[in-house]
C-alpha cells in the first residue's frame, strides 16, 4: 500500500501541512465515529419496509399521486416508466423515497385517510420504517434542499455519502493538499475549503430546489482545491512524495495528469453510486469556484510581492546613496553631499537619517538659514524610539550651545520636546526647555500645560530617588504656577511629607 503527495517544497517540519492533516483527521473521525454503520442501517430500512409490506400500499399510492400530477414532464416520464416496466421495485422505492412532495402528501394524511382501518395498520409500520431509516447519519448532516437548516449547511461539509467517495476524497485532497497549503496557508486553506464547498451546495439548491437527496459539500471542497492547485501549477510538473510504509520515495509528473484521474474517477462515481448529474454540475461550479479563488489569490500575492520588492529596491536604493553622501563627507566635499542628501529628503522626507546627516554637514556654520532649518526639521521628528531621542537630545544640546545669533523658539515643538526628553530620562534638557518656555508664558496661556509637565518632571526626578531635585521643582512649581490643578496636587504633595518628617 502506498499513500502519494505532492508539494513544491522538501518535507520538514517547518513546511509541514497541518491543515491538510487536520482536514483529513477529521474526514476520517466523522466517518469511523459517525457514518460508519450507515450501510447496514439504510439496508435494514429497505428490508423492513418491503419486509412489512409497506410497498403494497405506498406504491399504488404513488403511482396515484403520479396521475394526478401528470401534467408536470417529470411525472409523465415516470408514469410512463412505471407502465412500461422499466423500473424495478427498488427503483421505485428509491424514486417514491426521494420524492418531497409525495413524502409531504404522506406526511399530511392527504393520500390516505385516517379514519380507515389500514390506515392505523399502515401508519404504525411506517413509524417503525422511519425509525430506521433516520438511524442513517447522511441523512441528518447531508444538506437536503426539501428540508434545509443551518446545521447540515456546516456539517455536508465534513460527511461523505459512502466510504468509496471517502476514499476518493481523501486522496486526492492528499494528493493537492500540501501544494494549495504552501502557497496559501493554513487559514485560507480551510476557508477556499469551505466556500468552494457552500458554492456546490448553493448552485445545488437552484437545481434541485425541492430534493430530499443528500448532499456532500465535502466533494465540491476538494473539487475547489483542485481547481487551485492547477492554477498554482500552471499545468508544470510536480513532484509526488509516494511513502510505502518503509520509505518515501518521489517521481515527478504533470498536475494535469491529477485532473484526469479526478475527472475519471467521478464519472466512475456518477455511474456507480447515487451521485447524480446535479450533483456534478453543483461539483463543477466549485471547481470554478476555486479557479476564482486562486486567481485572486494569485493577485494578492503578486502584489504584496511587487510591493516588497519594491520597498527593499528602495531601501536599498537608499542605503547606497546615503552610503556615498557619507564617503563626500569623509572627503570634506561637502557640496556634492549637500545635492545628494537633499534629493533623498525630497524622496524621504521623514527620514531621519538623511537629518541627521545633513546636520553634520551644517552645524560647522551654526548662524546660517540652512543649520536652522535643519535643527527645527529635526526636531520635528515624531520617531520616539530611544535611539532618536539620543541623537535629538546631542542636536538639542548643540543648538542651545552654537546657534548665532539665538535660537528660533517654536512653541508646540518645544513642549514635544520637554515631553520627550522627561520620558526618556534627559531631565537637565527638560528643565532647560522648561524654563525658556516659562519666560514666554505671555499672559499665562501655557499655565496648565507647563504647571503639569512641571509635576511630572517632580515625579520622574522622585521616582529616581532624587529627591532635593524633586523636591526643587515642587517648591518652585508651586511658586510659578500657583492657582493651577497640579500647584494643588504639590502642595498636597509637600504637606505629606512635612507631616512625615514631623
Amino acid at each position: 500500500m502506498t499513500i502519494a503527495f505532492a508539494t513544491k517544497v522538501k518535507p520538514g517540519w517547518e513546511n509541514f501541512p497541518f491543515g491538510l492533516l487536520l482536514l483529513s483527521v477529521i474526514y476520517l473521525l466523522v466517518f469511523f465515529t459517525v457514518q460508519l454503520e450507515d450501510d447496514k442501517y439504510k439496508n435494514e430500512a429497505v428490508k423492513f419496509y418491503f419486509q412489512s409490506e409497506l410497498d403494497k400500499t405506498e406504491f399504488p399510492l404513488y403511482v396515484k399521486f403520479v396521475r394526478k400530477h401528470i401534467r408536470e414532464d417529470l411525472y409523465f416520464r415516470t408514469l410512463e416508466n412505471i407502465t412500461n416496466g422499466k423500473i424495478t421495485k427498488l427503483e421505485l422505492y428509491w424514486m417514491q423515497r426521494q420524492d418531497p412532495f409525495f413524502q409531504a402528501c404522506l406526511s399530511s394524511d392527504k393520500c390516505l385517510s385516517p379514519s380507515t382501518l389500514a390506515y392505523l395498520n399502515w401508519q404504525e409500520k411506517r413509524r417503525a420504517y422511519l425509525n430506521l431509516a433516520d438511524k442513517e447519519t447522511f441523512q441528518q448532516y447531508g444538506f437536503k434542499t426539501a428540508t434545509p437548516s443551518l446545521l447540515s449547511a456546516i456539517t455536508n461539509l465534513f460527511v461523505q455519502p459512502n466510504i468509496f467517495q471517502l476514499l476518493i476524497n481523501l486522496l486526492f485532497l492528499i494528493a493537492i493538499g500540501s501544494i494549495v497549503e504552501s502557497k496559501t496557508g493554513i487559514f485560507r486553506f480551510f476557508l477556499s475549503y469551505c466556500l468552494c464547498g457552500i458554492s456546490m451546495v448553493s448552485i445545488y439548491c437552484l437545481l434541485a430546489p425541492y430534493s430530499l437527496i443528500p448532499l456532500s459539500g465535502a466533494s465540491g471542497g476538494v473539487a475547489g482545491l483542485l481547481a487551485m492547485m492547477l492554477v498554482f501549477t500552471k499545468g508544470k510538473s510536480i513532484k509526488f512524495y509516494i511513502f510505502n510504509f518503509r520509505h518515501i520515495t518521489s517521481f515527478e509528473a504533470s498536475s494535469v495528469y491529477v485532473l484526469i484521474l479526478w475527472l475519471v474517477s467521478q464519472f466512475i462515481i456518477l455511474r456507480f453510486t447515487s451521485f447524480d448529474t446535479v450533483m456534478l454540475i453543483s461539483q463543477g461550479f466549485a471547481f470554478l469556484t476555486g479557479l476564482l479563488l486562486a486567481i485572486l489569490i494569485n493577485k494578492m500575492l503578486f502584489i504584496n510581492h511587487e510591493t516588497k520588492t519594491t520597498t527593499v529596491q528602495k531601501t536599498t536604493d537608499i542605503q547606497a546613496r546615503l552610503a556615498e553622501a557619507i564617503s563626500e563627507i569623509s572627503l570634506l566635499n561637502y557640496s556634492s553631499a549637500k545635492n545628494i542628501l537633499y534629493q533623498l529628503l525630497d524622496e524621504y522626507p521623514t527620514n531621519k537619517e538623511i537629518h541627521f546627516q545633513l546636520f553634520n554637514i551644517v552645524k560647522t556654520n551654526p548662524g546660517s538659514e540652512e543649520y536652522h532649518d535643519i535643527v527645527q526639521k529635526i526636531f520635528s521628528i515624531k520617531d520616539s524610539s530611544r535611539s532618536t531621542v539620543a541623537m535629538i537630545n546631542l542636536v538639542f544640546k548643540n543648538y542651545l550651545r552654537r546657534a548665532q545669533p539665538t535660537i528660533r523658539f517654536d512653541i508646540e515643538i518645544f513642549i514635544g520636546l520637554l515631553q520627550r526628553f522627561r520620558k526618556a530620562g534627559y531631565y537637565d534638557d527638560a528643565e532647560k526647555i522648561l524654563k525658556v518656555l516659562i519666560k514666554h508664558n505671555n499672559e499665562d496661556q501655557l499655565s496648565e500645560v507647563l504647571a503639569r509637565e512641571q509635576l511630572l518632571l517632580a515625579r520622574s526626578y522622585l521616582m529616581k530617588n532624587d529627591k532635593v531635585q524633586g523636591d526643587r521643582l515642587l517648591v518652585w512649581l508651586i511658586e510659578t504656577f500657583p492657582h493651577t490643578e497640579s500647584a494643588k496636587q504639590a502642595k498636597s504633595f509637600v504637606n505629606v511629607k512635612s507631616t512625615r518628617t514631623l
